[in-house]
C-alpha cells in the first residue's frame, strides 16, 4: 500500500512540474545549496539538419580559425552528426600597422564587394534546399553579412538566428530587416574595455562602432557585453571571441530546443560584483516569474574556465548568482527556467 501511494504522489509531482511550464516560480533562500545530476535529455531534435556559418574579419583567407575549431569541437564533444560548422572564407587584406587605417578601409571596400556572392554561394543555397542556418561573423564579416541582406526582398525563411562579434559597423547602422524572419534579433557581443582595434579605427571616422559599445537600434539587435580583445593573439592565455563559441553552441541548442546533459554544479544565492573584468554577458532570459516578481535572467561566461552563472538583479539593481557550473542547460532545468 506505502509503495502504491509512494509511486500516485511521484506521478502527480512530476505532472505538476511539467504543467508549471515557462511561467514556474520557485525558491533560492541567501547561501542554500544544493548539488544537482542532470542526465536525462527530454527531447531530441539533434537529427535534424543545421548548419552554423562563420565569416571572418580581416587577415587574409582563412582556412580555418579558432572560433570555428572551437565550435566544431563543441559539435563533436554533443555528437551532434547533422550538424556543420562551414567556414566562410574570403581574400581579406592582412592589416600591416604602418599603414593600417588604409588595409582596413581596402577591407571594407573587399567586404562589400563579397556580400554579392556571399548572398549567392549561402544565403541563396541554404534557402534554396530548405536547410536551417545560423550565421555568426567577426569584425568585417558583419560588414559582408549586412551587405548581402541588401539584395533580399524577402525574408530569409530557413534563418534561424545571427550572431555579431565585434562588429566592424557604426553603431547607428541600420540593416534591411525585410531579410530577417519575424521577431529575430541579431545578437551583437560587443567588448567596450579590451577591444583596442576598433577603437582604432572607428576613431578616425568619428564615430563609435557596434562591436566597441553595441548598437543603436535595439528593435533589430540584442547587445551583449564581453570581456574579449578582438584578435586571437596566436601564444599565451586567450580573451578573444573564440572563447564564446562554446556559449553560442549553448544558445543555438535553447533556440532549437536541445537539452546537453551536464555534470554537477550548484545553485546558491549570493550577492555579486557582477564581472565587468572577467565575465561575458551571452544570453538573457526575459521576463521570467520567480517568486513571484517577473526578472530578466542573465547567462554569463567567465572568460577563461569557460563556468556560466545565472544571474538576476534586485530591485536596486544589485545583482545577485543564483548558480554557478560547467553545465548551462543542467542549471536552468535545475532552476525550471528551461
Amino acid at each position: 500500500m506505502i509503495n502504491i501511494l509512494s509511486t500516485l504522489l511521484t506521478k502527480i509531482l512530476i505532472l505538476w512540474i511539467i504543467s508549471l511550464g515557462s511561467q514556474v516560480t520557485w525558491a533560492l533562500q541567501d547561501n542554500q545549496e544544493s548539488t544537482n545530476l542532470i542526465a536525462v535529455q527530454t527531447q531530441d531534435n539533434r537529427t535534424h539538419k543545421l548548419v552554423f556559418v562563420y565569416v571572418h574579419g580581416l587577415g587574409g583567407k582563412n582556412k580555418e580559425t579558432p572560433f570555428v575549431h572551437n565550435l566544431k569541437e563543441f559539435i563533436k564533444e554533443n555528437q551532434f552528426a547533422n550538424f556543420k560548422a562551414v567556414h566562410y572564407s574570403w581574400d581579406s587584406p592582412i592589416v600591416r600597422w604602418r599603414v593600417a587605417a588604409s588595409d582596413f578601409l581596402d577591407g571594407k571596400k573587399k567586404a562589400e564587394h563579397e556580400a554579392t556572392q556571399f548572398a549567392l554561394d549561402i544565403l541563396g543555397k541554404y534557402e534554396r534546399h530548405q536547410t536551417p542556418y545560423y550565421l555568426i561573423a567577426h569584425s568585417l564579416g558583419t560588414y559582408i553579412i549586412a551587405k548581402s541582406f541588401e539584395y533580399q526582398k524577402t525574408p530569409l525563411r530557413m534563418l534561424r538566428g545571427i550572431f555579431f562579434l565585434g562588429a566592424a559597423l557604426p553603431r547607428d547602422y541600420q540593416i534591411n530587416t525585410t531579410a530577417l524572419p519575424p521577431k529575430l534579433k541579431i545578437i551583437s557581443y560587443y567588448s567596450k574595455l579590451y577591444d583596442q582595434i576598433l577603437p582604432f579605427f572607428y576613431n578616425i571616422a568619428g564615430i563609435k562602432s557596434g562591436g566597441q559599445v553595441g548598437f543603436d537600434d535595439l528593435k533589430c539587435f540584442q547587445n551583449f557585453r564581453t570581456t574579449c580583445t578582438h584578435s586571437f593573439k596566436g601564444i599565451g592565455f586567450h580573451r578573444d571571441y573564440s572563447t564564446l563559441a562554446e556559449a553560442i553552441g549553448y544558445i543555438i541548442m535553447l533556440k532549437e530546443n536541445i537539452f546537453i546533459a551536464g555534470q554537477k554544479f550548484k545553485l546558491k544565492k549570493k550577492k555579486i560584483m557582477g564581472g565587468l573584468l572577467s565575465w561575458h554577458d551571452v544570453f538573457e532570459l526575459t521576463e521570467i516569474n520567480i517568486n513571484g516578481k517577473t526578472q530578466n535572467v542573465l547567462i554569463q561566461q567567465r572568460w577563461n574556465t569557460h563556468n556560466y552563472r545565472i544571474v538576476i538583479k534586485d530591485k536596486r539593481g544589485r545583482p545577485y548568482q543564483l548558480a554557478k557550473g560547467r553545465s548551462l542547460h543542467a542549471m536552468l532545468r535545475a532552476l525550471m527556467l528551461y
